[in-house]
């Protein structure tokens, strides 16, 4: 079993970082806001992102990986989706040697209507996988010649 070490730099996220059940492959990462995080929003404890905008929200949480081998990848969680609610960059990478607070930037993609983030709300999820680093050789022509060679978009397709 690897270990993780873990940094809980607000206490009141420590009750949330754990997996939910045994059979799940991320643990949920939640918002936690500082009072200047709360300037502009519509509830006392919450902030608003209106449609079309972004807003960086502190985890309240740092890890060290410290395995070359092992990284951790933020996704976005399906029910925030569902709202119009992505992760900025897609996906994120926390390599190895990070160390920092984790912070998820969140996009509010919904035409219409805002979004209100409160303290606490699971916001993405976190996963670790293995890293590969393989040698890189550099060569005039590649030792076998495939089917497809350097066919582009849709060359596969009929």
């Amino acid at each position: 079993m690897n270990k993780i070490e873990m940094r809980v730099l607000n206490e009141k996220i420590k009750s949330n970082m754990k997996y939910a059940t045994d059979g799940s492959a991320a643990i949920d990462l939640v918002a936690c806001l500082d009072d200047d995080d709360t300037g502009n929003s519509l509830r006392p404890n919450g902030n608003c992102i209106r449609p079309g905008n972004s807003f960086k929200c502190k985890t309240g949480l740092s890890i060290h990986i410290a395995d070359i081998g092992m990284a951790a990848i933020i996704l976005p969680r399906s029910g925030m989706g569902s709202k119009g609610i992505v992760l900025a960059n897609t996906i994120g990478l926390i390599d190895s040697d990070y160390q920092g607070e984790i912070i998820v930037t969140l996009k509010n993609t919904n035409r219409i209507d805002s979004f209100i983030v409160n303290d606490g709300d699971r916001i993405a999820q976190m996963i670790f996988v293995p890293i590969l680093h393989p040698i890189l050789v550099e060569v005039e022509e590649f030792s076998t010649k495939t089917n497809r060679g350097d066919g582009g978009f849709g060359s596969t397709g009929r």
